[in-house]
This record gives C-alpha cells, sequence and structure tokens, in this order.
C-alpha cells in the first residue's frame, strides 16, 4: 500500500461497528470495506491468479491492500448493473464463462452490482467477499444453480425469481 494512503488511514478513519463499505473525500480512488478476516483479499488474488492462468486479457481484479479489520480497495469508476451488460463484448462473455466455470475454484456471485465495465473495455470484478467465493459444498451448489445460469436473481419470500432484463447477457452465453 502507498506509504500517503496508510498515513491518511491512520490519520482520518475512524468507523463503528456497523461500517461495511464507504469512500471518502480524504481519500480519493479508493473505497473502504469491512474485511476482518482479509477474505476479500485473498478471493481477489484467486481470481487474479485465476485469470494469468487462463490467459484471461478483459477481465481485472481491483488491487486490494489489507489495513486493520478492513480491506481498502481501488475505486473503479465505469458502468455497473444493466447498462454494463449493454457494454459487455463476445470476448468479455467468452472469458466470464471460462473464469466462472473453469476448474477448481470458481467465481458464482455474478450479479450486476458486482463487476463494472470500464470506458477502456475491460471488466473488472469489484466484489470478491465469501459470498462470490463459497467456501461449502452446500454453498456452492446454490450458487452454481442460482446465480450463473438464471444471473441477477431476486430473492423474497422464500423463493427466487428470475429478473429476465437484467439476466439477458446470461441467458444468450447459457441457453444460446
Amino acid at each position: 500500500m502507498d506509504p500517503l494512503v496508510k498515513e491518511l488511514l491512520d490519520k482520518y478513519l475512524i468507523l463503528d461497528e456497523d461500517f461495511v463499505v464507504g469512500t471518502f473525500d480524504w481519500l480519493p480512488g479508493y473505497i473502504v470495506k469491512r474485511d476482518v478476516d482479509h477474505t476479500r483479499i485473498a478471493n481477489a488474488k484467486f481470481l487474479q491468479d485465476k485469470i494469468d492462468k487462463l490467459g484471461l486479457v478483459t477481465i481485472k481484479i481491483p488491487q486490494k491492500y489489507p489495513y486493520k479489520d478492513f480491506v481498502i480497495a481501488q475505486f473503479i469508476e465505469g458502468h455497473s448493473g444493466f447498462n454494463s451488460q449493454k457494454r459487455m463484448s463476445i470476448s468479455m462473455m467468452r472469458e466470464l464463462h471460462q473464469l466462472i466455470a473453469e476448474g477448481p475454484m470458481k467465481y458464482y456471485d455474478m450479479i450486476t452490482r458486482n463487476w463494472m465495465i470500464t470506458d477502456d473495455g475491460y471488466l473488472y470484478i469489484i466484489d470478491t467477499d465469501d459470498k462470490c467465493i463459497p467456501k461449502t459444498i452446500e454453498d456452492r451448489l446454490f450458487y452454481e444453480a442460482s446465480w450463473f445460469l438464471l444471473g441477477d436473481i431476486i430473492t423474497g419470500h422464500g423463493g427466487c425469481y428470475m429478473n429476465r432484463r437484467i439476466n439477458h447477457p446470461w441467458q444468450l452465453l447459457v441457453r444460446g
């Protein structure tokens, strides 16, 4: 981590126990997230290693640094939600399919708020918490069957309902 960033954090970062994620005017270019056991950082490293091993060129992981019970992540500006899906290229979709489906470690939580497409044509996976890369087989089965195959789902009242507008790219990729 940049020594200036650490100095700013030491001087200004005072958060209550309920804090989860936020940005601060005194720390431009970064986002602060709660990460007590540094799972986000470990998962980001695993994903980056997998991206490198698969030779993916359109997918990136923001830089992330540990700081006490937090992760300090590079703030990525771009398009998310339905606007990002409209910007997704065929090569991005192919690479995402590889990243999600290949190898022993899979990335499951590709809901639209967990990634961003930048104006220069890169897809950044911005969320790497333990829901994105589950540790138990039960979680893996749920996420693999729902998040990837259905895309962005709406959960409520004991059921999951597919949001077809948001799922459009996944429907094309998975069902052809």
